[in-house]
């Protein structure tokens, strides 16, 4: 679909403008034809012409958009639509209170195609990866029920309930990284600096030291003459090992691996089944059908199994097998959640066992992170612990043997 600027003379001899999205010049003319007015003009829109496109779009293109930045953006808009703003002029004014510029240029693009006659779920589609791809589906369902104000609100608790988890999971992992971090440095200024400084004491003398000492001096001198080019190649292959997974099929073989570590495997399973299980419930509340909402929901979730699984429960959905039984022998799902969900479906409630399932693993990821960072955080400081002492206690060594050599 393409923007075209009209003049045009309107039934009561008025000369109207403004903006249609049509695939071509033709059907410009012709629905301005239905609407009785008489086309004078109709030219593909430039943004060269154009405020906007000049201004705030021009300078922050399309692109991904922050979690955060999503979340605000659709509570605002469900406040100001509870309102009983018009879907246009709740935009005007959203763009109007939003203080970051790649927000605002977003707000002012869907606002001019709302404006020329799209649909908001057609405006937001036209973003492209802007917003998840359940976003305009759900937007869709709820202008064609006349609920588009219940549905904004709705999706506005999703995305938020998402993003408490999220915060939720960095948080309980927040600390064990830190006291990871805080080690790696203690080390660092110890193979930088402490062990240097002593490796003079030890130079010259007639002794062969422990084999754990000749170690530690050995990294120290590694550290000391190659330590800034261990860092970048480390940044380098860390940054080139997430791109590759991200774009190749060894990345889709780590996430089935993933699936299959011990607690790493369980805590992934959780957190997967209670978005993957949230949307849908969001979705078929709010009108969308199974299949549809099945197709939406793949968006949601980030491992390659989840995401490769729900194709064939779709065919299996749509043969007439019902999702229980597909969840199941997809091997992926708890088995807890396949049997509430198998209840919903045979006592026809399934829209609400949906939400109370993902509700019920919400709840279990975040007991599952109590539980590991509670077992985490004392073995991490543990283990790291010993590894400094091990350091400290072989440089101990060195200076004894040296302190017991005949005079």
């Amino acid at each position: 679909m393409r923007r075209f600027r009209y003049k045009a003379l309107s039934p009561d001899g008025d000369v109207i403008e403004g903006q249609l999205l049509s695939s071509d010049r033709r059907g410009v003319i012709e629905r301005l034809r239905d609407q009785g007015a008489i086309t004078l003009s109709a030219e593909e829109a430039r943004n060269t012409g154009d405020r906007r496109g000049m201004g705030l779009s021009a300078l922050f293109p399309r692109r991904k958009f922050a979690p955060d930045d999503l979340v605000l953006l659709t509570r605002e808009l469900a406040f100001l639509l509870a309102g009983r703003l018009p879907l246009d002029a709740a935009l005007q004014r959203l763009s109007g209170i939003t203080r970051k510029p790649a927000t605002r240029a977003l707000i002012e693009r869907l606002e001019e195609s709302v404006r020329a006659g799209a649909s908001f779920a057609r405006a937001i589609e036209e973003e492209g990866d802007v917003f998840p791809p359940y976003y305009a589906g759900m937007v869709r369902a709820g202008e064609a029920g006349g609920s588009l104000d219940e549905t904004i609100e709705r999706l506005a608790a999703m995305l938020e309930a998402g993003q408490k988890l999220k915060r939720e999971v960095s948080a309980a992992m927040a600390y064990p990284i830190m006291v990871l971090g805080l080690t790696v440095v203690s080390l660092l200024v110890l193979f930088t600096y402490v062990v240097p400084e002593l490796r003079p004491l030890f130079t010259g003398q007639q002794v062969e030291l422990p084999l754990a000492a000749q170690a530690v001096f050995a990294t120290a001198e590694v550290v000391e003459e190659f330590g800034w080019l261990i860092l970048a190649g480390l940044l380098v292959g860390a940054g080139l090992l997430r791109y590759g997974l991200g774009r190749s099929a060894a990345g889709k073989r780590a996430d089935y691996l993933i699936l299959r570590l011990p607690l790493a495997g369980d805590l992934v399973t959780k957190l997967e089944t209670a978005r993957f299980l949230r949307t849908l419930a969001t979705l078929t509340h709010n009108g969308v059908t199974l299949l549809s909402a099945l197709e939406m929901a793949q968006g949601s979730v980030s491992n390659a199994a989840f995401r490769q699984a729900i194709p064939t429960l779709r065919r299996r959905l749509a043969e007439g097998r019902g999702l229980a039984g597909p969840l199941e022998e997809s091997g992926l799902f708890p088995e807890l959640a396949t049997q509430l969900l198998r209840v919903g479906e045979e006592s026809g409630r399934l829209e609400d066992m949906l939400e109370r399932t993902a509700t019920l693993y919400d709840g279990e990821l975040r007991r599952s992170l109590q539980q590991i960072v509670s077992l985490l955080v004392p073995l991490v400081t543990i283990v790291l612990g010993l590894l400094i002492a091990g350091v400290i206690g072989s440089i101990l060594s060195a200076i004894l043997s040296v302190y017991e050599l005949p005079f």
